[in-house]
């Protein structure tokens, strides 16, 4: 009997070249958000590149300047610094940019860049997994016990409120919670919001997640229901903008914005060009 050389299967080794998912338009530093929309065009997956620097500038901070009556403001007072990467560097080297809080990595062809890599991958991650209503809905009391009262005791044994956002109808998840656990239900229909007292470790507040836009300086938002990530977004600085996940229990970090990497580093880092004109 004779044995037979295993057969070797061809290794997939991904660069940071590959992994490109966002076109980037040079554009210089001085011109006007108009004049950037206007190089930036249509399309997803684009942000301008700014001339002789590593800074980006994305289509949502453009369109925000726009609505809030800023088209003559300079592109460069919308950039954000972004870090950068060779080419042929590796996908792990891409990944740790991102996960210190970068928005986006750049991708240089020697000095040339040639495109970036976003957050999208690791956003599509923390996001997997069916939302907190659906199990409710699924679930009996004692599970929904499980999954609010077990994990708000193991996460915040200190004593303290705790804070929970829904993906889905915030209203009726608290619904729900109040049956199973007890405690004073005070609802808010007009801000899809609800708080639960009387119940330890202390209060519970279940919001529903949500997307804002704000269409003049100082308005009050335009809000719509969102995603988790879009209720993070939505926060003023990356230390604000973390949660852990309740949905399996298992009290996971969210952290898509690098706000823990703003806590070890003992920073304040504002997510958006335009927090305080908003």
């Amino acid at each position: 009997m004779t044995a037979r050389r295993a057969h070797a299967y061809p290794q997939v080794d991904v660069r940071a070249g590959d992994l490109t998912d966002v076109r980037v338009v040079p554009c210089p530093a001085d011109a006007s958000v108009l004049r950037g929309r206007a190089l930036l065009g249509t399309g997803r997956g684009r942000a301008l590149v700014l001339a002789g620097q590593k800074a980006l500038v994305f289509p949502g901070d453009l369109a925000r300047a726009m609505a809030l009556g800023l088209e003559t403001l300079r592109v460069a007072e919308l950039a954000r610094p972004v870090p950068a990467v060779l080419r042929g560097d590796s996908e792990v080297a891409v990944r740790r940019r991102l996960l210190a809080g970068a928005p986006a990595v750049l991708v240089l062809d020697r000095f040339r860049p040639i495109g970036a890599v976003s957050r999208a991958a690791l956003d599509a991650a923390a996001a997997a997994g069916p939302s907190l209503v659906a199990r409710l809905r699924s679930r009996r009391s004692a599970d929904v016990l499980e999954l609010i009262d077990g994990s708000a005791r193991r996460a915040r044994a200190d004593g303290r409120d705790l804070d929970v956002v829904v993906e889905g109808d915030a209203i009726a998840v608290a619904r729900r919670v109040a049956g199973a656990l007890g405690g004073t239900l005070t609802v808010h229909p007009s801000f899809g919001t609800a708080s639960i007292e009387g119940l330890r470790p202390g209060r519970l507040d279940l919001v529903t997640a949500r997307a804002e836009r704000y269409a003049a300086p100082g308005a009050l938002p335009t809000v719509r229901a969102g995603t988790i990530l879009d209720d993070l977004a939505r926060r003023d600085f990356g230390v604000n903008a973390m949660a852990v996940e309740l949905d399996s229990g298992a009290l996971r970090l969210l952290d898509p914005l690098g706000g823990r990497q703003d806590m070890l580093r003992r920073r304040l880092r504002v997510l958006h060009p335009l927090s305080f004109v908003e």
